[in-house]
Order: C-alpha cells, then sequence, then structure tokens
C-alpha cells in the first residue's frame, strides 16, 4: 500500500491545532439569596479570594493558600492560628502542605457570599469541552469541626458523588486526603479549611446548597487531560518515520 506523507503531515499538523482548551461559556443560578451573581475569574493561583473582596457584607478578604500539619492533638494533625508562609512560630514536628498545583491556572467560579445559607440554591457552569469541577467546601460544614471532612448529608447529599481529593497534600500519619487553608483576613495566619472534591463532567454540570453560613464553597474548573501538542507533534513524527522505513523495505531489491 502507497503511504502518502503529505497527508499524513497535514493530519498532524491538524490534530495539533486541535488541541485546545476548554473553558466556561456561561452561568446559572437559582435559589439565590445573594446579590452577587456568581462571576468567573480567569488564573487562580494560591492566595486567590474565595469570593468577592472587600469590605461590604456581601463581601470577604478571604484567601485561599496551603494547610499546615503536625502534632496539633486531633485525629488529622490540621493546625489553625499558623502561618505557613513563615515558621518563626511553629513547634517542633508542625510543616506547611504542599500546595495544590492541579488548580493553578483554573478558572474559578466565585458565588455570592450570602447564599451559603439558602436550602435552594444551585449553580449550573456550562464549559465548551471536557473539564474537572474541583469544589473547596468549608470542613466545619454539618458537624462544627474544623478538622475533618464537611458532612454531606441532606441538602449537601449532591456532593457525596464526587471524588475526594487524596493526593498526599497533608501527609499526616497516612491521612492522604487534601485539604486547603482559610486565611479570613488575608494576613497570613490560617484560620479554616477547606475539603477538596472533584468531579469530570463534558458540557454542563450543576452544583448545590451549602445550607450552611460558613465559608461559601467555591469552585475552579480546569480542562480534562488533552495531549499536548508537542506529544502529537513527536507522534506524528514516529508515524512519518515508520512510513518511510516500510517504504524503504518495499523498494530494496530481492
Amino acid at each position: 500500500m502507497k503511504t502518502n506523507l503529505p497527508m499524513l503531515v497535514i493530519a498532524v499538523v491538524v490534530l495539533a491545532s486541535n488541541s485546545v482548551q476548554a473553558g466556561i461559556v456561561s452561568l446559572s443560578e437559582s435559589g439565590v439569596v445573594s446579590s452577587r451573581a456568581a462571576a468567573v475569574v480567569n488564573g487562580f493561583a494560591e492566595g486567590s479570594f474565595i469570593t468577592f473582596p472587600g469590605s461590604e457584607t456581601e463581601q470577604r478578604n478571604h484567601t485561599i493558600k496551603r494547610a499546615m500539619q503536625g502534632n496539633a492533638g486531633n485525629p488529622s494533625y490540621l493546625l489553625l492560628g499558623k502561618n505557613p508562609f513563615d515558621n518563626g512560630n511553629w513547634a517542633p514536628g508542625e510543616t506547611a502542605s504542599s500546595w495544590a498545583s492541579y488548580l493553578d491556572g483554573g478558572q474559578q467560579v466565585r458565588i455570592g457570599w450570602n447564599n451559603r445559607g439558602s436550602a435552594d440554591y444551585s449553580l449550573t457552569i456550562n464549559v465548551d469541552g471536557p473539564s474537572y469541577a474541583y469544589l473547596l467546601m468549608d470542613n466545619r460544614v454539618g458537624d462544627d469541626n474544623a478538622y475533618d471532612d464537611p458532612v454531606l448529608t441532606g441538602t449537601r447529599s449532591w456532593l457525596a458523588s464526587w471524588e475526594r481529593m487524596e493526593t498526599g497534600l497533608n501527609p499526616d500519619g497516612g491521612n492522604t486526603k487534601d485539604w486547603l487553608g482559610i486565611d479570613e483576613n488575608n494576613d497570613g495566619t490560617l484560620n479554616q479549611f477547606y475539603a477538596v472534591y472533584r468531579k469530570w463532567f463534558d458540557t454542563s454540570i450543576t452544583t448545590g446548597a451549602q445550607s450552611e453560613g460558613r465559608n461559601m464553597y467555591t469552585v475552579i474548573v480546569t480542562s480534562a487531560p488533552v495531549p499536548e501538542p508537542a506529544s502529537l507533534v513527536l507522534f506524528g513524527a514516529g508515524a512519518i518515520g515508520l512510513a518511510l522505513a516500510a517504504r524503504r523495505v518495499r523498494r530494496r531489491p530481492a
């Protein structure tokens, strides 16, 4: 069979050019109590605000940072009242956790603060390609305990189907769950914690009510893994090399 090398090269170039990143195209909310509509903020990173910054009732200067752990006398060993970037007041055995780098560069959906107590709240996120939604919820939700996961029952049962992230950011005696710190005054000191959940979706995903007056949850959307353009080009180069080798074999005299 004759191999058409130009067509093979074109196919590789087309594949590489089509490996675009998905993104949020629209949001819709129901059961809204807040006067602030949910909004997309690009470029999520450590130190991003939970919700809209400011001093008004609907706004908070709370930021998201890495957690801390050590021998704090509780099952999770999570530490409050510490600055993960200043070890001047750390006790022996206390360490800062790793940052959840899988969130970096994602599109954050900031939700109006007053929606946290609405039992009817829901948010629908529409995207233009396969994506992951990461949801961060305050540990105290459901049981007023900052040192374990939120309780996902009742109006929060929708979150029970999400994957609990366990990448080992907080290696506290074998517990691999991912937690992030909440700096409620943006002064460096951790005041509370977020548990991290993930769900893959194709075009649309809906989150539900938190139904409790803690830190409102936030959502970060990232593209589902797709082949990198460089990888596709390498694949194509390999295919072309094989085709050339096959052509040389066919042309070799018997």
